[in-house]
């Protein structure tokens, strides 16, 4: 999601809406003169070579455009990203396109000028944005923000099929094959509770799973979803807080029985910390992009051959 002001701003991520989907249409090319300077701060990458390829792409845009563009790398650890954001919000100056975890969009709604035409283009080429995007930045009757060509929001199950295969006699492989050969009677098996008898298992084996149950992106990605499975939400459509409801109950009567076997140090983990814990052969399950798993191919290549990707469980 993208904070900006101004213009020319403007006109500039409608280029880099495009360029992000693999073209840039000629509208939006300058063909003479300069278009002056951008300042972009972006997520710092958690895997190595993705922030070269992403300054590779924005710097060459600038040079066919004539624009002088620089790109800022923001870690999120420590949620600095969040506070460079908010401080630049109040200072009224900074950056000029900020890439927003899609989240954090309604807490800078103020600040930001409206890009439905960017995302009407990317719409037109790409088809719809998902509707969970659509709630995070269609805020007061218009696009807030648009999509990023890094990070995402999608936080699948990564476990090590050795370890529950020998622990929670669970075959990851046989549920969740890497193909479209799936039995249904075999994935409809995999819900919380069965994912809850196995981390059981696992905690006993000294190789608990783990998730961030902190303030950070990562614990919102996850814990979303379990909540989600349940029906329950902390805030209907309407914007109104429903968090009194039965569905919140048992989600979090669930998660009180989960959080016991998974270890103590979640409630302090940053965005990277399940990642280091996975990787260090330490943990046996966490929720992630596929990040954890490219890192590991290059650090702990033993564990990173038996990290796989499956299904969020079901409510």
């Amino acid at each position: 999601m993208n904070l900006m002001t101004g213009s020319t701003r403007r006109t500039f991520l409608k280029a880099a809406g495009a360029a992000a989907a693999g073209t840039l249409a000629a509208p939006y090319v300058q063909t003479a003169g300069s278009a002056g300077r951008l300042r972009l701060g972006v997520i710092d990458h958690w895997v190595p070579g993705t922030n070269e390829v992403l300054r590779q792409l924005l710097e060459r845009w600038g040079e066919a455009n004539h624009v002088e563009v620089t790109v800022d790398f923001i870690t999120t650890i420590g949620n600095k990203l969040l506070l460079t954001a908010q401080a630049e919000s109040r200072a009224g100056s900074g950056h000029d396109i900020f890439a927003l975890e899609f989240h954090m969009v309604p807490m800078f709604k103020h600040r930001l000028i409206a890009v439905d035409d960017v995302v009407d283009d990317i719409v037109a080429a790409y088809g719809p944005i998902a509707e969970l995007s659509r709630q995070a930045a269609f805020l007061d009757g218009a696009w807030r923000g648009g999509p990023s060509p890094v990070m995402n929001a999608s936080a699948a199950t990564v476990a090590r099929r050795d370890l529950f295969l020998e622990h929670a006699e669970i075959d990851l492989t046989e549920w969740f094959p890497a193909s479209d050969s799936r039995d249904p009677a075999k994935v409809d098996r995999w819900d919380w509770e069965a994912f809850g008898n196995a981390a059981a298992a696992l905690h006993a084996a000294g190789r608990p799973v783990g998730a961030a149950i902190s303030p950070v992106t990562d614990s919102s990605a996850w814990l979303a979803q379990l909540f989600a499975s349940y029906g329950a939400a902390m805030v209907n459509e309407q914007g109104e807080i429903a968090a009194d409801s039965d569905a919140v109950r048992e989600a979090l009567e669930y998660l009180t029985r989960l959080a016991e076997v998974m270890p103590d140090s979640v409630y302090a983990w940053d965005d990277a910390s399940n990642n280091r814990w996975i990787i260090s052969g330490a943990g046996s399950a966490i929720f992630n992009p596929p990040s954890a798993w490219a890192v590991a191919k290059r650090d702990s290549p033993d564990v990173a051959q038996h990290l796989w990707h499956c299904d969020v469980p079901r409510g």
